[in-house]
């Protein structure tokens, strides 16, 4: 089971990729930059579900110690870990790790079984407070993390709703108790 959702995940990652690269082709504007967005997306093909939202930020589930250190080379500057330490996948001392290579961690676990409000209040402060940095936001296998998020890109970056919600289900198929949150804050689509 867990080898066909590693294969999920890569065949959904080398789709991204290869969208990018079709899309990329059409408009031909591949530049260096380009190649580097593409190096890093295949880099980080071992963080289950990670996803590249901006050059500033991205998301997925739980990394390793190897992957905490390509995401330092890759100018990642802050990890920001939502996952309660009790989580199945918890790297042990990530912290500690997280650290040592010289990256910021943010630790502010959330039980997704009782969603409230100061949940994503907090959330949206913790990004706030880190604007300007290169983040990446992960938990278990990147349920919290990307519903958060595109809650964060409406709410908080004027995204619009739609275009969010569409990245949201290239990452994933949220519960209903998800939109049920999101309509607390005013969000509408499903």
């Amino acid at each position: 089971m867990e080898q066909n959702r590693q294969n999920t995940t890569i065949t959904r990652h080398v789709k991204q990729l290869n969208n990018s690269i079709i899309e990329l082709a059409q408009t031909k504007l591949i530049t260096i930059n380009t190649f580097q967005q593409l190096n890093e997306l295949y880099r980080h093909m071992n963080i289950e579900n990670f996803f590249q939202y901006t050059d500033q930020l991205a998301a997925g589930a739980q990394p390793s110690m190897d992957d905490i250190i390509d995401l330092k080379n890759d100018g990642y500057e802050v990890i920001i870990n939502i996952s309660p330490s009790s989580t199945r996948n918890a790297l042990k001392n990530e912290a500690e790790i997280t650290e040592k290579t010289g990256l910021y961690y943010v630790h502010f676990p959330i039980d997704c079984s009782n969603l409230k409000t100061l949940h994503y209040k907090t959330f949206e402060g913790i990004m706030n407070g880190l604007s300007g940095k290169k983040i990446f936001v992960h938990c278990g296998a990147n349920i919290k993390s990307s519903n958060l998020i595109h809650m964060y890109r409406v709410l908080a970056g004027n995204t619009d709703e739609a275009e969010s919600l569409k990245t949201l289900y290239q990452i994933q198929q949220p519960e209903e108790k998800w939109f049920e949150y999101f309509r607390q804050f005013g969000l509408k689509k499903k």
